[in-house]
């Protein structure tokens, strides 16, 4: 290894302690475009899970898009509160107000696919300590 690649990577981070890579912006955008246009999570089903997301919020409410999915509900930041499971667990949240600004932030996603593989990527680049991998 140079020692250009040396410093441009920090040696001694300790690992457990390290941040893994995200994208809150992709997990944000997309869930805000999918609330927007449920057609959307055709292209999601299958690919995306919740476990894919960084921030257990965002896993959380894409699990219960999953759910509502399943019962051919309409999916909201609404329908996503009122069926949100453990809602108590994210009592720190403005919950409404951070569904309306996932929506209203909607527009800066592309292609819903691109921002999916963006989220999985992420994800499997470093374990996480919500992974239990550490």
């Amino acid at each position: 290894m140079t020692a250009e690649a040396a410093t441009a990577i920090d040696l001694t981070a300790n690992p457990l302690t390290r941040e893994a890579p995200h994208s809150t912006d992709a997990e944000q955008a997309l869930l805000g475009a999918l609330m927007n246009n449920n057609d959307l999570y055709d292209e999601l089903s299958g690919l995306l899970h919740p476990h894919h997301f960084y921030h257990e919020f965002y896993a959380e409410v894409y699990s219960t898009a999953e759910r509502l999915f399943e019962k051919n509900f309409r999916v909201d930041a609404i329908t996503i509160k009122e069926n949100l499971k453990d809602a108590k667990r994210f009592e720190e949240l403005d919950i409404n107000q951070t569904l309306v600004d996932m929506m209203a932030n909607a527009y800066l996603l592309g292609k819903i696919g691109d921002h999916a593989r963006i989220i999985i990527c992420l994800l499997y680049t470093s374990p996480s300590p919500r992974d239990g991998l550490l």
